[in-house]
């Protein structure tokens, strides 16, 4: 059994992507959106979830519209604690001002 990665606090957990070249998820998203090369070991379902109508086979990105480029990080954020990432009882114990 697999298990599913959390988005909480995906905001405040970067750096993205599985090499970590993406600091802010505004950066990862444009990627998937605009700069994705396609190659024999792209996986199809990136091409079949483009939007563009001319031909969505030639496309190098999700080209999602304005207005969901700008509601998907602004959704993300949502899902950020503020309260779990400054409660003292989380922080890391080598860090200045860690509280038991």
């Amino acid at each position: 059994m697999s298990t599913v990665p959390s988005l909480r606090n995906i905001a405040a957990t970067g750096p993205n992507m599985n090499d970590g070249r993406f600091q802010r998820l505004e950066e990862a998203e444009a990627h998937y959106n605009e700069q994705i090369r396609v190659s024999a070991t792209l996986n199809p379902f990136i091409l079949e979830a483009d939007n563009a109508s001319e031909n969505p086979t030639a496309s190098q990105g999700l080209n999602l519209p304005a207005h969901e480029v700008e509601a998907i990080p602004a959704f993300l954020q949502t899902l950020t604690d503020e309260t779990f990432l400054t409660d003292p009882k989380f922080s890391s114990p080598f860090d200045e001002g860690y509280t038991q």
